[in-house]
C-alpha cells in the first residue's frame, strides 16, 4: 500500500507547486474526540423539511421527513420510475455505515412544508412514524423487517408539534398541541383516544415532546 501511496503523494505535491501553490502534504491524523462528519442522507427532490430522529437499540440512526417536487416555476416536475409518487413521507436508516431509503407513505394529497413528521424505534425494532397532512394526524408503523402498514387517521386537524413515543408494551403514544390545547393520542388495538392534557396558546412554532 505505501509503494502505491508514495508516487501518488508526490505527484500532486509537484502538480501544486507547479500551479505557484504551496505543496500539499498528505498524512495520517488521530481526531480530537468527539468528531463530526457531514454526511448526505439523501438528494433526491426536495426532502428534509419536517425532520424527526430517532436510534434503534444498536445505536443505528432513523429519519423520518417530508419530500416534495422539485421544479422550477412554471415546470410540470419529470416522474421519477425508481422513486415515490411525491409528495410523500420518507424513512432514512443508517446500516453500516449506508443510508438505505424507503418510502412511508407517498402521493399525498394536502402534504405541505408546514407538515411534520416524528419516528420512535422501540426496543423490538417496531418503527412508529407520525405526520401531519394537512395539518390532520396520522401514524403507521413496521414490524422489524416488514414493511410499513397501511396509515391510519388519528385525528383532525390543526395538528402542530407532534413527537411520538412508545411504551415498553409497545404502545404508541402522540403529544401535538391544537385548538388551544396540548393533548395526547394512544393506540388500543385498532382504536385511537385523543385526551387533552392542559390548555395552552404558546403562539407559532408550537411544538410538545413525549417520552
Amino acid at each position: 500500500m505505501l509503494r502505491r501511496l508514495l508516487p501518488a503523494t508526490i505527484g500532486i505535491a509537484v502538480l501544486a507547486a507547479a500551479c505557484g501553490q504551496e505543496a500539499i502534504v498528505v498524512r495520517p491524523a488521530e481526531l480530537p474526540e468527539p468528531a463530526f462528519f457531514t454526511q448526505v442522507v439523501d438528494f433526491t427532490a426536495d426532502v428534509g423539511t419536517g425532520l424527526s430522529m430517532s436510534t434503534d437499540v444498536d445505536g443505528n440512526p432513523h429519519l423520518v421527513y417530508l419530500a416534495f417536487e422539485e421544479q422550477a416555476e412554471g415546470e410540470t416536475p419529470a416522474a421519477d420510475a425508481l422513486g415515490p409518487v411525491l409528495p410523500a413521507v420518507k424513512h432514512a436508516h443508517m446500516v453500516e455505515d449506508t443510508w438505505t431509503r424507503t418510502s412511508v407513505a407517498e402521493e399525498l394529497d394536502g402534504l405541505t412544508p408546514e407538515d411534520e413528521a416524528a419516528i420512535w424505534v422501540d426496543q423490538e425494532g417496531t418503527h412508529h412514524i407520525a405526520w401531519t397532512q394537512g395539518g390532520d394526524l396520522f401514524y403507521t408503523d413496521n414490524p422489524e423487517g416488514g414493511a410499513e402498514a397501511e396509515p391510519q387517521p388519528v385525528t383532525g386537524g390543526p395538528v402542530e408539534g407532534i413527537s411520538i413515543g412508545a411504551g415498553q408494551d409497545g404502545t404508541p403514544w402522540i403529544s401535538f398541541y391544537g385548538d388551544g390545547q396540548v393533548a395526547v393520542a394512544s393506540l388500543s388495538g385498532k382504536q385511537w383516544t385523543v385526551e387533552p392534557v392542559a390548555d395552552a396558546n404558546p403562539g407559532s412554532l408550537s411544538t410538545t415532546a413525549i417520552r
